[in-house]
């Protein structure tokens, strides 16, 4: 991909083929080759983690682990599904630079972007 001009990769797998491992080594090699590659996970070992998670009354509470910087975030649904788009939409605003603070704090408070 790089040779063809490839400048960034997202690669989202499904929880099939993870379970099948079928990705595992395609997925190793982007992130060897790739300085710029980020992980993201719930309570596995990641670069970027939902830690903690507590959810009742329609909101998730938890605690980001971005590189190791730990900040409580509430999202406004109790759907893991949800949580995860959040870690892989955090994840890419975090890699392209964007304020990591204030990307919590608007979905904290339900700013919309």
């Amino acid at each position: 991909m790089r040779n063809e001009g490839a400048t960034h990769i997202i690669l989202e797998v499904t929880s099939h083929a993870l379970t099948l491992n079928r990705v595992d080594c395609f997925a190793k090699n982007i992130i060897k080759c790739n300085k710029n590659s980020i992980t993201y996970g719930i309570n596995k070992n990641a670069d970027v983690r939902a830690l903690k998670i507590e959810r009742r009354n329609g909101v998730t509470n938890f605690e980001l682990d971005y590189l190791g910087r730990k900040s409580p975030v509430q999202l406004r649904t109790e759907d893991t599904f949800y949580l995860y788009n959040f870690l892989a939409a955090f994840s890419t605003c975090s890699i392209q630079g964007y304020d990591t603070d204030s990307l919590i704090s608007y979905i904290s408070e339900g700013i919309e972007l």
